[in-house]
């Protein structure tokens, strides 16, 4: 089980690292911004990773031999809590399974009905309502999510979830000094190697000594000069032939790539495939990670996915298109998306 569980992390962490940044866009604050595609990053990897190891009682030796579906396995939480509304363990159950599934809206539910059960009284509940409401809107990180940190932090010290979002929180509100003491503390305890490196990227962001694992150890790349920006006017469609199976509610997903680079994309958008055909700006505003902007990569592939399961990793059946583009270079690009992941 640990070793199934880690595996599936570090898969979470490369491809939910640029999921949720392009639904908080926060115009007029680039530092925040930034924070919050690293904080997106990170984030999602460790709710599904800590809370359901917490809170879920599964049994995977069951699961391996029956293969329950992804439905199942929530109908089956959502049929234990609609039994016992008033069970706070059985909420918790539900919240992290839909977590696990990225349904953070209705994580959030689950999570906020916890916490009133508890009469608002379990710290440790409300850092989980806090983690499942910053993944469906970020912009609560310093809003209604702030005082629920806080109050975790203050029950846990050394919980690694609420080390990482009481760091962000404090990045947010311009405290550089104890974002970072908060994120050297989560180091200390040795996360798997993708976090601690996303960690000492944003221990750097804020201020700190740390190497940029993207450059081999060099210091993070300062911002590109307004000159050598990337800026990309999309536009995206549908060959004809495809059109009838792209369902209107779901996901479509734009990432610029390096070929040359693994790790997230150096730009990421999500969209809705109603929308297509779609005209938009893909630019160096939408980098995933500080100083990993599409100025900074030595070749770009330019991709349109439309998600059928609604996950930013590519599945069988997902359709998509692409197109080169220049580093340094702005200008238009059409791409069709006319082809199926195999």
């Amino acid at each position: 089980m640990i070793k199934f569980t880690f595996l599936a992390f570090l898969l979470a962490v490369v491809g939910v690292a640029w999921l949720c940044w392009p639904l908080v866009r926060q115009k007029g604050s680039e530092a925040r911004s930034l924070l919050s595609i690293v904080g997106a990053a990170v984030l999602v990897p460790m709710l599904a990773f800590g809370t359901y190891l917490g809170a879920s009682n599964w049994d995977w030796t069951a699961a391996a031999a029956t293969g329950p579906s992804v439905q199942e396995q929530l109908a089956s939480l959502e049929e234990a809590a609609d039994a016992s509304p008033g069970n706070v363990d059985a909420l918790l159950q539900l919240g992290a399974g839909y977590a696990s599934f990225g349904r953070w809206n209705e994580a959030t539910e689950a999570y906020r009905k916890a916490w009133d059960q508890t009469g608002r009284q379990n710290p440790l509940v409300g850092l989980e309502l806090a983690m499942a409401m910053t993944n469906a809107n970020p912009a609560s990180l310093d809003g209604e999510a702030a005082p629920l940190i806080e109050g975790g932090l203050a029950a846990q010290p050394d919980l690694p979830k609420a080390l990482w979002l009481g760091g962000l929180l404090a990045a947010r509100r311009g405290n550089a000094d104890l974002a970072r003491e908060r994120w050297q503390r989560l180091l200390a305890l040795n996360p798997p190697p993708e976090v601690a490196q996303l960690l000492e990227q944003s221990i750097a962001q804020v201020g700190g000594v740390s190497a940029d694992v993207t450059t081999g150890g060099a210091e993070p790349q300062a911002a590109t000069e307004e000159g050598s920006r990337t800026l990309v006017e999309l536009t995206v469609t549908v060959a004809p032939g495809l059109k009838a199976q792209v369902p209107a509610g779901a996901a479509l997903f734009l990432a610029a790539r390096d070929p040359t680079q693994p790790g997230p994309p150096f730009a990421a958008q999500r969209h809705m495939a109603n929308e297509l055909p779609l005209e938009v700006q893909l630019s160096d505003a939408d980098a995933m990670l500080p100083g990993r902007t599409m100025s900074s990569a030595q070749q770009l592939t330019i991709i349109a996915r439309v998600s059928l399961s609604g996950q930013p990793v590519a599945a069988s059946g997902d359709l998509f298109g692409e197109a080169s583009w220049q580093p340094g270079k702005s200008g238009k690009l059409s791409i069709v998306i006319d082809r199926k992941v195999p």
